[in-house]
């Protein structure tokens, strides 16, 4: 009966060593720093980022239904279309698999990811963001020179001119970055390490890099707004008013392009800024991020609009 005894208590003893060595091990230097994002914050934003993905989805069959020879000779809006589309859908597929992740993580062990993992799914976040955001100051120009100067740009064989620097130039930075340890896991997401000042990887690349993009898109989408509403006038006074109507339509779409710009960018101008000085409030990083998901769903709707008229 003693013998009996003792054996449980060693075989106690030893489930109890391991399981202490298993929490030591998900709670070692190698899990990223733990963060906490309200469940319903988490569900609501893979909800928005689900929806973008579904809209992503309907776009791409409608440019195949609309195109049916070469991709390469599409109309150049349908190529750009069709780029940040699969931007988008792989920005915010990598974006639930964060979320999926940690979700599991989080339920399966009461820890956060590993550090390498968090290095992948920043430097795979960011990485289709940027794209996102090159890809948008591309077309940007492209559609400004097309309508202003009616000159087309070119892209080179098989768009390699926009394809390489788009997806290569962040690419080399974000491994650049998180080799040196700069992608870590923040307060709602893996990505650069928020620092407070001027001369960080956070304030150059994050919020200088995406309010210069921000403000080239907004300047040059304005510069030809005002051009289109000044022709609308000339048109309106020559009582042309089928000329009229397509200038007030182009306005309407460019107003369009804005606005989801600036949703879809904007946030990350403001709380990249502000934790640079910083740590800011819960809700500017809640509506950034629901800002950032819902950006998705905002194109499809402009596109769908666009298309209709």
């Amino acid at each position: 009966m003693e013998r009996h005894t003792s054996r449980m208590v060693m075989k106690e003893g030893e489930n109890k060593t391991k399981m202490n060595k298993t929490f030591s091990n998900y709670n070692s230097s190698d899990i990223a720093v733990p963060f906490s994002v309200p469940r319903i914050i988490g569900i609501s934003s893979s909800a928005v980022a689900i929806c973008s993905i579904v809209f992503s989805i309907v776009i791409i069959v409608l440019l195949l239904r609309k195109n049916n020879d070469n991709f390469f000779k599409w109309k150049p809006f349908d190529r750009f279309t069709m780029y940040t589309v699969i931007c988008d859908l792989l920005f915010y597929a990598s974006l639930v698999a964060f979320i999926v992740h940690t979700s599991i993580q989080k339920e399966t062990y009461n820890s956060s990811v590993s550090r390498w993992s968090c290095k992948v799914h920043g430097v795979l976040i960011l990485e289709f963001g940027f794209c996102q955001l090159i890809f948008s100051v591309v077309m940007t120009v492209y559609v400004f020179n097309l309508i202003s100067k009616s000159r087309h740009i070119s892209l080179g064989r098989f768009d390699t001119k926009l394809i390489l620097p788009s997806f290569g130039i962040p690419f080399v930075i974000l491994v650049t970055a998180a080799l040196f340890g700069q992608v870590v896991q923040n307060i709602t997401y893996c990505g650069l390490k928020e620092e407070r000042g001027f001369l960080t990887w956070h304030f150059i690349i994050y919020f200088l890099v995406i309010l210069l993009s921000v403000v080239t898109i907004a300047v040059i989408y304005l510069t030809m707004w005002i051009n289109v509403l000044r022709q609308t006038v000339i048109i309106s006074t020559t009582l042309q008013q089928a000329s009229s109507v397509n200038t007030k339509r182009l306005a309407m779409k460019l107003s369009l392009y804005i606005v989801v710009n600036v949703i879809q960018f904007g946030g990350s101008v403001v709380e990249g800024l502000w934790i640079s000085f910083g740590e800011p409030p819960l809700v500017v990083r809640y509506v950034h991020m629901f800002a950032g998901v819902a950006a998705g769903t905002l194109n499809g709707i402009v596109y769908l609009t666009v298309r209709r008229a």
